[in-house]
């Protein structure tokens, strides 16, 4: 069975290292051929936390008003964008009074959505802490030392950030292209068992591409199982699927 060429690194917190690489001319070759036939595609789903943050950097600057012209258009294009809704409605208010904190809300409004409000004012600093805090140029994760030539992207996930790293791999070694937000199980990391609702921590194999029309709007554009138990997790004795 041919293996999977994407690679997936689930890590606590990320350990990087200087990317170094001294692949063969022949393999150079080879993958220069490979990466000129399958360049991805921009994913789309990032686009609308790309503007989201662009709006957070505009409010970082003074500059709310430019800032709500955007999140204006950003509810627009995308109403169910939670995160959006909240700076946008931030943004109106501070047009008549100083905001005291992300979702600024009116007390009996805060209570009555009380844990919703406490989940998107995290998953808000977790975004923002992403545009402060950026990977080390020229850095990748120790797993990501050495990659098979078959695996054309990695991907990298620091749940200590939630953040999602889009690594390719080139003839210089995996070279960090894209990071996305993503959130993880309810119940948090470390999954030991079928339904205890936490995110596995290793190193995995998409196994498939699931056909977006089969799931439920949950899942967006899609979603990439992976091997999870793998051999190392079945000795283990975890078990569950991913």
């Amino acid at each position: 069975m041919k293996r999977a060429s994407l690679a997936i690194c689930f890590l606590a917190m990320a350990a990087l290292l200087p990317a170094t690489a001294s692949p063969s001319p022949h393999t150079r070759k080879k993958a220069a051929a490979r990466a000129q036939a399958a360049r991805p595609v921009a994913l789309q789903d990032g686009h609308a936390e790309a503007r989201l943050l662009e709006i957070y950097r505009l409010i970082a600057q003074s500059r709310s008003r430019d800032a709500l012209v955007k999140a204006e258009t950003l509810v627009r294009d995308h109403p169910n964008f939670q995160l959006a809704q909240l700076v946008y409605g931030d943004l109106l208010s501070l047009q008549a009074r100083p905001i005291r904190a992300i979702g600024d809300v009116p007390e009996f409004a805060a209570k009555s959505g009380s844990q919703s409000l406490i989940d998107l004012r995290e998953e808000s600093q977790l975004r923002i802490r992403a545009l402060i805090e950026k990977p080390p140029a020229n850095t990748i994760p120790a797993q990501f030392l050495q990659l098979s030539p078959q695996n054309k992207h990695a991907i990298a996930i620091d749940t200590s950030r939630a953040r999602l790293y889009l690594f390719e791999n080139t003839l210089s070694g995996p070279k960090l292209i894209a990071d996305y937000y993503i959130s993880v199980g309810k119940s948090g990391i470390d999954k030991v068992a079928e339904g205890d609702l936490r995110t596995p921590l290793g190193v995995y194999f998409v196994t498939s591409n699931l056909d977006p029309k089969s799931l439920r709007d949950f899942y967006g554009a899609g979603a990439l199982p992976i091997n999870y138990p793998n051999p190392y997790d079945a000795r283990r004795g975890k078990t569950g699927g991913g």
